[in-house]
């Protein structure tokens, strides 16, 4: 070959055109150093690429001074990228003498696949939490004793056989649940699903009875099953029963003890720095702590909160509504069952005042557009009130709840008809209260975090009770709400029922 005319043969094999292609590129690359001039310093410049972009793309354009195979297709790519590349044959080029990389010499693995398979399947089975652990199980003794490698080696090759091995498992414990219970968690979601889901709605399956029974295990009938998410079918709200999926109003308490937390900030600098502060909070004996009830639902997102018995802190002293005794005579430590009947009363009010408002509004909307479209012609009767949005109430069954009976509650407003009991253990059927308690939680932490008090008569408990009222309604929307409560009967319920009535992965909580 010419290197200054880049002049090369066609009847070559593949092999030696490519050797032709790589002397060819390495020509061009010292042609375009040439051209480009030499710096102050009488280095080569850097910037020769886009002349030998310019240089190639010339030589590729002319069959007579660059023959092709049948197969070739011209290099199609950004010139910057072109120039990379370029630069790249040239000086693997100039190393090895072609542009194909070396081929690595590499080792045959010591243990074979089918050996690292069932050692991956054990790994899989097990769930230790560390992988030191490992090396003492049975199948792995033989293997080490029999090929004399060490279980680091080991352990490398099975993650070379399967790259997904990695600590990524979530172990979590849990009350055991009976079959009694296993059948009544099934039993609720079924009948949630039935109440809450349009089974004439797109995207809606519908699961007979027989395949209920058989496939879930679910003995009272058939139910629906909730479009897939994602889909334009679950996007839209016509699968879902808004009479009772709006008014479906879930109660909870929860605890939120007002200390800081360790966390990662930005800085500049080598990695693994850290700082200390020092906060009295930490090492109190009795820390500001809020124990606070709270009912969401997807049409009003907080329908009320309020701290309830227990909450305490410095300068703090609780209303006489919270100064609750227990049954032996002492002060009470959380909600007591008296308080909690008074708060379902409490929140009851809200949600009718709440809906009231809401039908108000939504009637005059109506008779708004009625009267923008009537343009003259003749009045037509006034549009019929807007029935207000009716409460389905739910909560969990501890003693101080009445253990999910209602007796204690119909002077309140609570009958069959409108309360949805939650099984027992069944946290994750109650996921949108739940997911409400996180998010107040993340919010209220970064303001612990950013709060500096130096002593302790200058943290009392009122600004964490007034700033947690307001991430309260600041967090908790209705839109918020709503996603939670769609995702549960689309996700949440149906794992629950493929389960079997048992604790399905975290993924579907």
């Amino acid at each position: 070959m010419d290197a200054t005319t880049g002049t090369i043969y066609s009847n070559l094999s593949t092999d030696a055109w490519r050797r032709m292609v790589a002397a060819l590129v390495a020509a061009i690359a010292i042609q375009a150093c040439y051209r480009s001039g030499l710096t102050t310093r009488g280095t080569t410049p850097q910037r020769w690429g886009p002349i030998a972009v310019a240089e190639f793309k010339a030589r590729e354009a002319c069959p007579e001074i660059f023959p092709q195979p049948v197969d070739y297709t011209p290099w199609e790519a950004s010139p910057k990228h072109m120039a990379e590349q370029i630069k790249k044959w040239y000086v693997r080029y100039v190393h090895t003498g072609g542009t194909e990389p070396k081929p690595r010499p590499g080792r045959p693995r010591t243990v074979s696949d089918p050996i690292l398979k069932t050692l991956v399947d054990h790994v899989k089975s097990v769930h230790y939490d560390s992988a030191a652990k490992y090396e003492h199980d049975a199948p792995f003794q033989d293997v080490l004793k029999s090929h004399k490698i060490t279980f680091k080696s080991l352990w490398r090759s099975m993650q070379h056989y399967d790259p997904t091995l990695q600590k990524n498992l979530k172990v979590e414990h849990r009350p055991f649940l009976s079959p009694e219970q296993w059948g009544d968690r099934l039993d609720r979601s079924a009948a949630w699903l039935r109440k809450l889901v349009n089974p004439n709605a797109p995207g809606v399956k519908m699961v007979s009875a027989v395949e209920a029974e058989r496939e879930y295990g679910v003995s009272d009938g058939a139910f629906p099953l909730p479009p897939d998410i994602g889909t334009a079918e679950f996007e839209s709200d016509a699968w879902l029963n808004l009479t009772i999926f709006n008014g479906f109003a879930m109660t909870d308490e929860k605890t939120f003890i007002c200390n800081p937390t360790d966390y990662t900030a930005w800085t500049a600098g080598p990695r693994g720095q850290s700082i200390t502060i020092e906060d009295y909070r930490c090492g109190s004996s009795r820390p500001n702590t809020i124990k606070y009830i709270i009912t969401v639902c997807p049409a009003f997102g907080v329908v009320r909160w309020e701290p309830v018995a227990g909450t305490s802190g410095r300068a703090y002293t609780p209303p006489p509504e919270l100064q609750y005794q227990t049954l032996a005579g002492k002060d009470a430590r959380f909600i007591t069952k008296a308080e909690f009947v008074k708060y379902i009363g409490r929140m009851l009010g809200a949600f009718r005042e709440k809906a009231a408002r809401l039908a108000a509004k939504q009637t005059a909307a109506v008779k708004a557009a009625q009267k923008q479209g009537r343009r003259g012609k003749r009045k037509p009767p006034p549009p019929p009130p807007v029935a207000p949005i009716k409460p389905y109430v739910s909560w969990d069954n501890p003693a101080c709840h009445g253990n999910g009976e209602i007796a204690d509650f119909r002077g309140v407003g609570v009958t069959k008809a409108n309360f949805m009991k939650l099984p027992t253990y069944s946290g994750d059927m109650h996921c949108p209260v739940e997911q409400s308690h996180a998010a107040v939680a993340l919010v209220m932490r970064q303001f612990c975090n950013a709060r500096r008090p130096t002593e302790a008569g200058e943290d009392p408990l009122q600004p964490y009770l007034d700033e947690m009222e307001k991430v309260v309604q600041k967090v908790i929307t209705p839109q918020f709400v709503r996603d939670c409560m769609k995702r549960m009967l689309a996700h949440t319920l149906p794992a629950v029922l493929k389960a079997g009535g048992h604790w399905p992965a975290k993924k579907f909580r």
